[in-house]
């Protein structure tokens, strides 16, 4: 297995992913995939699953200030 993985949902590019020790440990580069910041996976397919799961909900719209 390679050291780090770019994670792509629907063409758009979320983040990477970086092995640290056993696990892989997320960096979000799109916005919407912050919430998975710093989170642990066990492999790269852990991780791209959570975020496709992530990625099919609705998005909850924004309040305006």
């Amino acid at each position: 297995m390679f050291d780090s993985y770019l994670i792509e949902i629907d063409d758009l590019e979320a983040g990477l992913l970086i092995r640290d020790g056993d696990t892989y440990a997320f960096h979000a580069v799109a916005p919407r995939f912050r919430a998975f910041e710093g989170a642990r996976f066990a492999d790269p397919w852990s991780a791209e699953r959570a975020l496709r799961q992530h990625a099919r909900r609705p998005s909850r719209p924004q309040p305006h200030p």
